[in-house]
């Protein structure tokens, strides 16, 4: 993957990763066991089964479901491998199924807009991926937030297993995004269009198009829907209704 990253870079291309949170786990403590890569993609999720705030209601959650389907910090080696350069965009998945996020939003309470301006935060900051097997076995993955897609779920979304984010949150997430670093992130984008609701009221195309529909960057205004050549907002995958 990374190999084909940077070739596909070097003919002019444009590349993009999309990695679920675990993957690429931003919100992941420096040090922490949830910082360590790993090979092994079928790993209980660590924030409802053995991490800080994991509660017995957590883990009985994952153990009805079954679920072992997470990873870590496995897309860290591509990034390690191919450079953050060689990636037009990077799509982080906080819609993973029993993803840190939907932990930390939906089970503890907390602000979404805290929530993913924070993992903004570190990928901007940089964080410390350890155990890799590279001649270097730490990496400090950086993603600045013009390179940054935010992955949310679709309209319907039951805020358990998937993380359920309203549009006026990825809108303040912009805005405070922008103030902060001069630039806002990438965009949005969800799992598939196809699967997007029924009806008006769940169809995150049609309410994250009304949301972001004034957004502003550099001398151009940017409309939701096209990708505008030096816009900071491209919803590429999302309102375009195209799917990469």
């Amino acid at each position: 993957m990374a190999e084909l990253a940077v070739e596909a870079k070097r003919r002019g291309l444009i590349v993009s990763m999309a990695p679920a949170e675990s993957y690429l786990d931003a919100a992941a403590g420096d040090g922490s066991v949830d910082a360590q890569f790993s090979l092994d993609l079928g790993l209980p999720p660590r924030a409802w089964t053995t991490g800080p705030d994991a509660t017995e209601e957590d883990r009985k959650v994952i153990e009805d479901a079954g679920f072992r389907h997470a990873g870590r910090q496995c897309y860290a080696y591509v990034l390690a491998r191919a450079g953050v350069g060689s990636f037009d965009w990077i799509s982080v998945q906080l819609y993973e199924a029993y993803s840190a996020f939907v932990h930390e939003t939906a089970r503890r309470g907390g602000d979404p807009v805290d929530a993913i301006v924070d993992r903004v935060d570190r990928l901007a900051e940089g964080y410390t991926v350890t155990n890799l097997p590279l001649d270097e076995a730490e990496f400090v993955v950086r993603v600045p937030p013009s390179r940054l897609v935010i992955g949310i779920a679709n309209g319907w979304a039951d805020g358990t297993k998937f993380c359920k984010v309203d549009p006026a949150s990825i809108r303040r997430t912009y805005d405070r995004t922008m103030a902060k670093y001069g630039e806002g992130i990438r965009g949005v984008m969800f799992w598939t269009i196809e699967e997007e609701g029924d009806d008006d009221g769940s169809r995150m195309t049609r309410l994250l198009r009304g949301e972001l529909s004034n957004l502003e960057s550099g001398d151009e205004a940017v409309h939701p829907g096209v990708i505008c050549g030096n816009s900071n907002w491209n919803n590429q995958a999302l309102l375009e209704r195209r799917s990469y």
